[in-house]
């Protein structure tokens, strides 16, 4: 604008006049564009100021969605390992009842074969010792005395054969 001014100058009759003006003039407009210029500033501080509170509600928003997440993931870990544990937990206790299960049906197979060793050792024992008698005394028993007792014999071995097996 002062330079405009200074074009005008020369053609006015009132040159002193508008040289009293021209501070004055300067001086309102540096006021003018000091007032824009602080306006442009407060406009920009609040747009600042209204950006930067956006981005902090994001950063607030985005920290409650990870600590909400983490929440999640450690209850579905925390959940895991008590499904972990309960699985081994149950392993183990069946593991520990079919061991017991197992020493009790071995201590229970030693027991039969222990009656089973005796009541075939018996049977064969005293059919040993008819046959040692009948060796000794072969020449005083007769023909159908030993077919007799190689029939009882042969029924008695079937008879605890068949015990056994079953």
């Amino acid at each position: 604008m002062l330079y405009r001014t200074y074009f005008i100058l020369p053609k006015t009759q009132n040159k002193d006049k508008i040289l009293q003006l021209i501070p004055q003039y300067i001086s309102i407009q540096d006021s003018a564009t000091q007032q824009i210029i602080e306006n442009k500033y407060a406009e920009f501080e609040v747009a600042f100021k209204v950006k930067e509170k956006e981005l902090q509600n994001d950063i607030l928003t985005k920290e409650k969605d990870y600590q909400k997440n983490k929440a999640t993931i450690l209850q579905i870990l925390g959940s895991a390992l008590l499904l972990l544990l309960g699985l081994v937990v149950g392993l183990w206790y069946r593991l520990k009842k079919h061991s017991t299960e197992l020493k009790k049906a071995n201590e229970y197979k030693d027991k039969i074969l222990n009656v089973m060793g005796h009541d075939i050792r018996s049977p064969l024992i005293s059919q040993l010792t008819v046959i040692q008698d009948l060796l000794e005394n072969k020449d005083k028993i007769s023909r159908d005395s030993l077919n007799d007792i190689y029939q009882l014999s042969s029924v008695y071995l079937k008879s605890v054969i068949m015990y056994i097996i079953g």
